[in-house]
């Protein structure tokens, strides 16, 4: 709409003030600023990313925690909703972000409050399946890998079926080139030492 575009740049200075200002007062005036251009529908898509980032980031603040449920319950109900979704898992998954706690457990709040917590939304259809892979880091799984790599030698009983399994799970069944790598050392590792 065309209010829409016309309110993007007032959303986007509005969302800058949330995360730049210490004052819980000009966050909260903010929210509810932001949470009328929501319930009129005119929050432009184009400013979703920066709102998003906004809330999961105010949602830290325990005096703001209500206020800023109740914003993002409202954008999750509008036409933005599985969008919304889908912006807080690419942030869940994005390198640039993974040392950033707050923004990632305001976005780990959102997601598992808005699909399964107790006042979920039941408009939104999005699939455990397709959003739990954004919970869990790559860095955390090579991390498994190397732990359950230390049980695959000849040594061991069961060496071969726990290869198997770690081929099955990290290799066939997963897309990210840094985790397959992973399990494709291990393997050259275990020929390797039983080449010799």
């Amino acid at each position: 709409s065309a209010a829409g575009t016309e309110l993007g740049a007032p959303c986007r200075m509005i969302c800058l003030l949330c995360v730049r200002t210490a004052s819980s007062v000009d966050i909260e005036v903010s929210l509810q600023v932001l949470d009328a251009v929501v319930c009129y529908n005119c929050l432009p898509a184009e400013s979703l990313p920066l709102f998003i980032v906004t809330l999961c980031r105010t949602i830290n603040v325990k005096e703001l925690c209500e206020p800023c449920w109740k914003l993002m319950r409202n954008l999750l109900g509008t036409h933005l909703g599985h969008s919304a979704i889908y912006n807080m898992c690419h942030l869940m998954e994005d390198r640039a972000y993974m040392e950033d706690a707050p923004l990632l457990r305001g976005a780990v709040f959102f997601v598992g409050m808005a699909l399964w917590g107790a006042h979920r939304l039941y408009s939104l259809r999005n699939s455990p399946t397709s959003v739990l892979p954004s919970f869990y880091q790559e860095s955390s799984l090579l991390n498994l890998i190397s732990y359950r790599a230390q049980s695959i030698h000849p040594a061991k009983d069961g060496w071969i079926q726990n290869l198997q399994a770690l081929m099955e799970r990290f290799f066939r069944s997963e897309s990210r080139g840094a985790v397959r790598i992973k399990v494709l050392d291990v393997l050259s590792f275990v020929l390797l030492i039983n080449r010799q």
